[in-house]
Order: structure tokens, then C-alpha cells, then sequence
């Protein structure tokens, strides 16, 4: 958190001194990490995690000439990142089915290039990481901001574009953990137990996690 607020002290002060370029290398230093662990659970393939890093790092130089401080500025980096996660799905995604039907060993090949935390109720690592990999980019990006960055809700809602009311958040967000959970229940993944009751205290799986600053 400490690195954080140091992040948003610098950008600012480099922006009031009309210094882009030095606001822009302390954003891509300070979220550059875990933008690409966020990217490598969003997106399936190496080249197309790059593309879309590139297509964000972009954003980020153009976008500071714009920048308005309503936002912190990590909140405000996810949301240039979910836009180029969302480009590079749209370009030139492979249909879910297909990825679906490939076999364990390349889904193996997936998993160990996660770098994002899992839902440790929902079963093994590799059990939960396959189901996230199974949702939709807003939901991937719902997961991974609240769960591995502990985004608030209104933040959230910001990045997906959806506005900054909480609570369509929060209960999507609980609609969301609770179908995994009884998916996870369904392919026997784990025992047919009730979620914990707080959701928002779910347990992180002792993974490699890439987080920012």
C-alpha cells in the first residue's frame, strides 16, 4: 500500500510538472506487474498477453496527457488494461468450446503460466484456475480486481464501465462465487459444503501471486 500512495504522489507531482514521459515509466514500474499476471489469467496464449500489454502501455502514454485524479491512478491503469484485454478477445479470440475441448496437458500449460491468486474454497488451485478460465472477461476481471488487487466495488464498476453504484457489484459478484462454488460441487472438485458466509474473506491458494507495486 505504501508503494501505492507513493505511485499516485509521483505521477502527480511528474503531471504538474508537465513531465508525461516520467509519469507514464513510474505507472508502467509500479502496475506493470500485475497488469500482466491480471493479462495472463484474462487472455489464453503468450503472444496475445503481449499484444494486449503493449496495446495497454500504449494507452497509458496517451492517456496521461487526458488524466484527471477522480480515480487512483492504479484503479484507473485496470481499467486501461481491461480495455486491452477486451480488444484482444475480440480480435481474435478461439471460441470457448475449442479451448473446452483441449486436453489436460495443455490446460497444465495454461495453469503454470497463471500468476494470478484463486478461490481456495472452490478445490485444488488447478481445479479453481480451470473454472475461472471457463468465464467471461468481465467476470475473469471481477474475480481478479476484488479478490487479488481488493478493488472496492464502486472501483470495479468503473473499470468494467459499468458505473460506480456498489451494489450491482457486490451481488454480482456474489452470484458469480456461488455458481463456481456449485460448479466445483457438480465435478466433484470438492464436498458438497456451504460457501463461507462472508464472501468477501474467501481464502487465497498459496499460488504465485502477482500483485502491484
Amino acid at each position: 500500500m505504501r508503494s501505492q500512495t507513493k505511485l499516485e504522489q509521483e505521477v502527480g507531482v511528474r503531471l504538474q510538472a508537465g513531465d508525461i514521459e516520467g509519469a507514464a515509466a513510474r505507472v508502467l514500474e509500479l502496475c506493470g506487474a500485475g497488469v500482466r499476471g491480471y493479462l495472463r489469467v484474462a487472455l489464453n496464449g503468450d503472444r496475445r498477453v503481449r499484444d494486449a500489454y503493449s496495446i495497454f502501455s500504449e494507452a497509458v502514454w496517451q492517456g496521461l496527457r487526458r488524466y484527471r485524479s477522480e480515480r487512483r491512478v492504479v484503479v484507473w491503469a485496470y481499467r486501461l488494461a481491461y480495455a486491452a484485454a477486451k480488444q484482444q478477445r475480440t480480435d481474435g479470440r478461439p471460441k470457448r468450446s475449442t479451448l473446452r475441448r483441449k486436453g489436460s496437458s495443455s490446460g497444465a500449460r495454461v495453469l503454470s503460466r497463471t500468476r494470478a491468486a484463486t478461490i481456495e474454497p472452490l478445490g485444488a488451485a488447478e481445479d479453481a484456475e480451470l473454472m475461472r478460465a471457463e468465464l467471461s472477461l468481465e467476470e475473469q476481471t471481477l474475480l481478479t480486481l476484488r479478490i487479488d488487487r481488493g478493488f472496492s466495488w464502486q472501483e470495479i464498476g468503473w473499470v468494467l464501465g459499468r458505473g460506480s453504484a456498489a451494489e450491482p457489484m457486490r451481488r454480482r459478484y456474489q452470484r458469480l462465487v456461488q455458481r463456481l462454488h456449485g460448479a466445483a460441487i457438480a465435478r466433484g472438485f470438492i464436498q458438497p459444503e456451504p460457501l463461507p458466509s462472508k464472501l468477501d474473506s474467501l481464502l487465497l491458494s498459496g499460488r504465485s501471486v502477482t500483485r502491484d507495486g
